[in-house]
Order: C-alpha cells, then structure tokens, then sequence
C-alpha cells in the first residue's frame, strides 16, 4: 500500500525570519505587552477610557512605563501596555473532536467536552491515559492535545487597540501539536508557551512538549518556522522546517534536526488479531518510538497512542474499520522526528479454538471473533510434516470437526477462515496446535 503522507511543506516562511517580527513578539514574551505609540492629542486618560479596560488602569500603564506626569508624554513616544488592561473582544474556538477521557477546567469546575462546545480563555484543557482533544481556533488554525496533557487558554482576544488577534496557549505539562493559520497582519500573534520557553508563529505546523518541572522544553518545527524565545538571548531563535530546539534546565537553547520518520512495514496488512500490531522501521539515533492511531489523515481524531523503547507498536480494543497511523522516533534531547502518515484496516477475524476427546472421538470446535457470515477450513498434520495435510476439509459452515479411529502419533492442526468485508474477502489461520494419541 502506498503511504498517504502527512503534507510538509520544506519552504520555510521567509515572513518569519528575525528581522520581520513585528515588535509585539519581541516585547511581549517576558511581560505580556502590547506597544503603543503616543500621538499628538492623546491624554493618557483619553486612551485609557478608550482603549483600556478601565480609567484606573492608566496608573498601571504609567507606572509601568516610569512616566512621573501624564500630562507630559511627548508625541512619539512608545508606551508599553499589559495586554490584560486591553478591551478586546473574544476570539471563537471549540471542540473539534475528542475521545478517552478529557476534562474542561474553568472557574465553574470540571466539565466533559462535547463537539461544538467553546472553549473560553482561562479554561485549562487536561487529557487522561488514553484521552485527546482537538480544537479550532476561528481563522483556521487547529491545536491537537494527546493523553497526559495539561493546556491553559491564556488568551483567545482581539484587541481594540490595534485590530489585531492574541492566541497564547501554555503547555503545562505533555504535549500539544498546533497547525496555525497564516498571520497576515502584523499587529497579531499566535504564541505556544511552556513555563519555560515561548514559540511564536505566523502560520506552520510545530509541536510543543514539556514533561513538568526539571524536563526540557521542546519545540518541534514540522512545516515553516518559529522563533522560540528562551529569555536569555537578545532575540528569539528562529527553528526552520525539521529542526527543532531543546531547552534543557542548563538555559541554553539546543537545536538539532530531528529524526526522519520511521516506515510502518506492515500498514498494508489487514489486522485482524485481538491486538493490532505494527512493525516499525529501525531509525539510527533514536531512544523510542511514540505511535499514534487516528480516524483521519490529518490527525484532528487521534484515538490511540504508544510509546515504546523498540521499533513495534500495538493497541488493543480497536473496532472495525479504516484507520490511519504514524510514528515519531524520539532523539535522546527528547525532540520527537518527523512522520508519514499510512492507512491501515482494521477487520478482527479471529478465531479461537479446542479440542476435546471422548472415547475413539477427537473433536475440535472453535468461536469466531468478528461480524459477518464466515466459512471455515480444516487441516490435519501428522507427525513432523506440515505441507501435505493428512485431513483437509474445506467449505465448513460449522463451528466444529470430529475425527475418528486416529491411529496413535503426534499431530497439529489449524482452522482457516474466509470473512466477506468491504474490501474483499479476507482469510486469516489459528496457530498450529498440536496433541499426541498413545495405544
């Protein structure tokens, strides 16, 4: 089966480079403010009845800014304001999808997300073991939350001020996979955050990731750029497509391409055992391998995921029907590589078998796993040969085979069966089994 491969972009965003973001980025990493510039005929008053949540709030700004007169701010000068003291407007988003268990913090406790329903700045978005979510941000941009994961919606606003939007999410702890709808205008931003690092954007497709106190934090640069600010330089570090930055405790910012996506060598075989298993190609420099299953190809309805020291991965409990799957090798920084995403199927068709003996009778009766009409073969071994079937009993429409009058020996024996699905028929076999009839 051809892979259906995850687009990734490898032009990076040249509006990205240094040198064009806007000042809002650079200003606003460490104290969250937005700068405005004073003109000819402002009072600091006046700006603040019309630009800031309240009048009182211009003493912030004042102070802030080491103002001593208000009454003598000269023309041109640039006032750094909280973003919080702006009047703005909400900016939508809502649940998208989500499976396992997910919970919604706001002020009012704790909630069970339902598709459509807002999501609201100052709620904390926490994923359980297995539990995803995924968002939508109106203007087209969509964050995907993974199990043990903890969000906090810092601000979803446009502002009066300047028209432009404020989206700044914080990974608390786990991981979060964000798609981010170009900004075109300069007076907006769209930032992901850890306690310990903050990545700007202006439309790409990276992933954050932040395990709690004394870990790294971790960007991952899938499609465009992003300037990650780590408080310590002068400027942002600008990640380009398949890089990504690790900020370990040490402060100094670490960056390192990431690892190329390992291959699932049998996405094309139907799987139909209780547990679905895929083989993963071995990618050098790796410590791990982090899986995920999705309903769709871009990942918006994850439903499953691993994470395994070797190149396999399996999930239990998956249902009939057409699925897609990727894996991440994890570098020793902890920075998980690059993926391709393959379809797989999903068609269980099991069957579990026994066998009993009663007197010169020897039956083996076995129980189907999986919808549909099925029809079943019989094959019979005797002693160490297994590719001449001394019994072989095609077309059964039972459960059930008695053999009679076996002379003494050893024997192994298995069960086929043919299912009709959608896609064709499919044949799978019990393992051999084997039994031994003495005089």
């Amino acid at each position: 089966m051809n892979p259906i491969r995850i687009l990734v972009a490898l032009a990076i965003l040249t509006s990205l480079m240094l040198g064009s973001l806007h000042p809002a980025f650079a200003q606003a990493q460490d104290t969250d403010t937005v700068p405005y510039t004073f003109k000819t005929g402002d009072t600091l008053n006046g700006f603040a009845s019309k630009y800031l949540v309240s009048i009182e709030a211009a003493q912030t700004v004042q102070k802030i800014n080491g103002i001593k007169d208000a009454t003598k701010i000269r023309p041109g000068t640039i006032l750094r304001v909280p973003a919080s003291l702006l009047k703005g407007t909400a900016i939508g988003a809502k649940v998208v999808a989500f499976s396992g268990t997910v919970s919604i913090i706001s002020g009012k406790g704790k909630t069970a997300p339902v598709v459509g329903s807002p999501i609201l700045e100052g709620q904390i978005l926490l994923t359980g073991t297995p539990g995803f979510l995924t968002i939508s941000i109106t203007g087209g941009s969509n964050v995907s939350i993974p199990s043990k994961s903890r969000v906090k919606i810092v601000r979803l606003r446009k502002y009066l001020l300047t028209g432009g939007s404020d989206i700044d999410l914080l990974v608390e702890q786990g991981r979060a996979e964000t798609a981010a709808a170009p900004i075109k205008d300069k007076n907006s931003r769209f930032r992901m955050r850890t306690p310990t690092a903050v990545s700007a954007v202006r439309g790409t497709v990276f992933r954050i990731g932040y395990d709690g106190p004394g870990s790294s934090s971790l960007t991952e640069v899938v499609e465009g750029a992003v300037a990650v600010d780590s408080g310590n330089s002068a400027a942002p570090s600008l990640i380009p497509t398949g890089f990504g930055a690790a900020l370990p405790l040490s402060g100094t910012l670490l960056q390192e391409e990431l690892l190329p996506a390992p291959q699932i060598t049998n996405s094309g075989v139907i799987q139909a055992d209780d547990i679905v298993n895929f083989t993963l190609s071995t990618v050098a420099g790796s410590k791990g391998y982090h899986t995920q299953i999705a309903r769709d190809a871009g990942f918006l309805e994850i439903f499953g995921e691993t994470v395994t020291t070797g190149p396999e991965a399996t999930f239990e409990g998956v249902a009939d029907s057409s699925f897609f799957v990727r894996s991440m090798a994890i570098a020793n920084s902890g920075l998980e590589g690059l993926s391709d995403t393959f379809g797989f199927r999903r068609r269980l068709t099991k069957i579990n078998a026994a066998e009993a003996s009663n007197g010169n009778a020897f039956s083996i009766n076995w129980v189907k796993q999986g919808s549909g009409t099925a029809v079943y073969r019989f094959q019979l071994f005797q002693g160490s040969d297994r590719e001449i079937p001394m019994v072989d009993e095609p077309g059964l429409q039972t459960s059930g085979i008695s053999l009679t009058n076996l002379p003494p020996g050893t024997y192994s024996w298995r069960v086929g069966m043919r299912q009709a699905s959608p896609e064709g028929l499919i044949e799978t076999w019990s393992g051999l089994q084997n039994f031994t009839i003495v005089e």
